[in-house]
């Protein structure tokens, strides 16, 4: 028996067929591996599918594990009115897909079907045939799916449209598993880079928190090195004198020993007025540490009280007036810590006011529930500038004038409205003296 010879047509016809399949195939791949991103490599597989097989449907369902159900993820062809109506398969359903995993599914007459998802809403837009493949990932890790759909009249797909179909859902399963581990990869990016921003904000913020206390630090140092410097300086001086004068005095004759009683009296008297002073700045000091660590409890305060003990402290008075208010409201506050308040503006309104000083207390309720209590002088004033910087931590104003300036005090002042809630401000003119104020919250108790 005889072979017969091959016809090498058909060999040929075979062959450019593969050949050309072989291409398209390459161009497919080539066009799908480009996308990195889910949101355009969807598109680009649905495009592809319709392109290569010619059906106006495609659709892409992605499997959710979690919920373990497939929801539809992108359409072409569907109108989005249409889209919304896609509910995503049960997991009963779902199972038939797993138990058909890899194999393509055609139903070549959907209208005669009741029991596919979403059967009512493909009858209404008069859907014939869908053909379907579960998108796999190593014949193992489901994907999602891949349908294709005919409108109108029912369709034949040859032995090879279903194989490209299967090709390219293969493809697209790798495609899009690379896609959403690139978006988890760009979004764990963006994460740790909002972390970092986060991170370095906060960093930003402590270091400038920092150098703020330091640079506070610094003048607060330089300031009680100026400030403790000169009575010290002035009591060593005192007692050189002092120790000089009893060196002289141990030669002396009695007569001329009591004749210089007197002058070491009158020294002895100056060196104590020198160590009150010193006296007086470490206590600021220590009220001022005392104010950043002590917690209080504010209660309802009575002014008048407070500003009468603070009057009494500052001891000689000379012909200095006061005048007080005709109310007192009372305020939430903390005693102590308000006759500092008072004791320091009254004792600035004494050296810096008019002479004789004329000392007036100011009681004026605010807007909102507030107070603001005060002391105006009739001394020479301030500038705008020297107003500006008055409550800046431990700014002095008259480095090299007779006035010592403000020193500690307004500082501590600050601090302690700052840790009862209120606020600190002066209001002042050059030629028509000044007035330091204080506000904090009305109290309704009496």
């Amino acid at each position: 028996m005889t072979t017969p010879p091959p016809d090498y047509a058909v060999l040929y016809e075979q062959e450019r067929q593969a050949r050309e399949q072989a291409e398209t195939w390459m161009h497919v791949a080539d066009q799908l591996n480009r996308q990195l991103n889910l949101d355009e490599a969807l598109p680009a597989v649905c495009q592809i599918t319709a392109d290569m097989l010619t059906v106006p449907i495609v659709t892409i369902s992605l499997y959710h594990e979690e919920r373990e159900e497939l929801a539809l993820a992108y359409a072409y062809g569907l109108p989005l009115a249409e889209m919304t109506q896609v509910r995503p398969i049960s997991r009963e359903v779902y199972e038939q897909f797993r138990q058909t995993a890899g194999q393509v599914v055609v139903f070549p007459n959907v209208q005669t079907l009741s029991d596919l998802p979403n059967a009512e809403l493909y009858r209404a837009m008069d859907l014939r045939t869908t053909v379907g493949i579960s998108m796999m990932l190593a014949e193992t890790h489901l994907i999602g799916r891949l349908n294709i759909g005919v409108l109108a009249a029912e369709r034949e797909f040859s032995g090879r449209e279903i194989a490209l179909l299967q090709a390219i859902a293969n493809q697209a399963a790798v495609v899009i598993h690379r896609a959403k581990l690139y978006g988890e990869v760009q979004s764990y990016a963006a994460e740790l880079e909002q972390r970092v921003a986060d991170r370095t904000a906060d960093l930003s913020a402590k270091n400038e928190e920092l150098a703020l206390r330091n640079e506070e630090l610094d003048a607060f140092a330089h300031t009680v090195a100026h400030d403790l410097r000169s009575p010290l300086s002035t009591v060593i001086g005192y007692l050189d004198l002092l120790d000089e004068e009893l060196q002289e005095m141990e030669t002396a004759s009695l007569r001329d020993l009591l004749a210089q009683t007197a002058s070491v009296a009158e020294t002895i008297g100056r060196v104590l007025r020198q160590a009150e002073h010193m006296n007086s700045i470490i206590g600021e000091l220590l009220l001022l540490a005392s104010v950043r660590q002590t917690e209080i409890q504010r209660r309802p305060i009575d002014q008048r009280a407070v500003v009468e003990r603070a009057w009494e402290r500052l001891g000689k008075r000379g012909t200095a007036e006061l005048i007080l208010p005709p109310a007192w409201p009372l305020v939430w506050g903390y005693a102590p810590w308000l006759e500092e308040v008072w004791a320091n503006y009254l004792s600035n309104a004494l050296k810096y006011g008019g002479q004789p000083a004329q000392i007036t207390v100011v009681a004026e309720p605010l807007p909102k529930g507030w107070v603001r209590y005060g002391v105006r002088d009739n001394g020479a004033g301030l500038t705008a500038e020297q107003a500006a910087q008055l409550f800046t931590p431990f700014t002095r104003l008259h480095h090299h004038t007779r006035v010592e300036g403000f020193g500690l005090g307004l500082s501590i002042v600050a601090r302690i409205l700052e840790k009862l809630g209120g606020r600190v401000g002066v209001e002042s003119e050059l030629g028509r003296g000044s007035l330091f104020y204080f506000e904090l919250p009305m109290s309704n108790e009496q």
